[in-house]
């Protein structure tokens, strides 16, 4: 399948049998028990800018960190694998943007071909849509909700915010960055715990 997102205007191709999630609060694709999760936005602190910076934060052992390898064009590429807990993240930074890919299970052969063929067949917009998209994005009453709820204030108040701007309530659950209630979708932490977002700027 190919992907184009409507808001960003990047695109990349998975193979066949692989698809899009409806109604989550990432971007969320699924094929059988392997789960790919995009993200893109802000960096929280300059520094990210860095891919040998973003490796060494996500860093811990069992962990397996690639600095040859493209996300598309974009030489600025990190790759994080944790062998034992059986996920990976691809980071990269292009026109003032941060792109972050997750998956799981790296145990399952199809998620290596279809991280293979995201690597191979990313493609980036311009950045005059780039920054057009994020300034759109930022003047969504749903995408502010979202980033008050990334600021992991008290659960009630999250969904307060959220259900006012029309967007399911979520809840923090252990070993997980959130989950969507009646929805059934998890997202797993990253490297150290860490959740998916702690890179970007809310």
């Amino acid at each position: 399948m190919r992907y184009l997102d409507d808001d960003l205007n990047f695109s990349f191709q998975l193979p066949e049998g692989w698809r899009k999630q409806e109604h989550t609060l990432i971007r969320t694709f699924t094929s059988g028990g392997c789960h790919l999760y995009i993200q893109v936005g802000d960096l929280a602190s300059p520094e990210f800018a860095d891919a040998d910076e973003r490796g060494r934060y996500l860093m811990e052992p069992g962990c397996t960190c690639i600095r040859n390898r493209q996300l598309g064009d974009e030489e600025n590429t990190v790759i994080v694998d944790h062998q034992s807990r059986g996920d990976g993240v691809i980071s990269a930074y292009r026109d003032g943007l941060l792109y972050s890919v997750s998956y799981d299970p790296l145990s399952d052969p199809s998620l290596r071909n279809a991280i293979e063929l995201v690597l191979s067949s990313f493609r980036f917009p311009s950045p005059e849509k780039s920054q057009a998209a994020m300034r759109d994005a930022y003047a969504d009453p749903a995408n502010v909700a979202l980033s008050e709820m990334l600021r992991q204030r008290s659960p009630e108040e999250l969904r307060e915010r959220l259900g006012r701007a029309g967007m399911p309530a979520v809840i923090q659950r252990p070993g997980y960055s959130m989950h969507a209630i009646g929805s059934g979708v998890n997202v797993r932490a990253t490297s150290k715990g860490k959740r998916w977002w702690q890179f970007w700027k809310t």
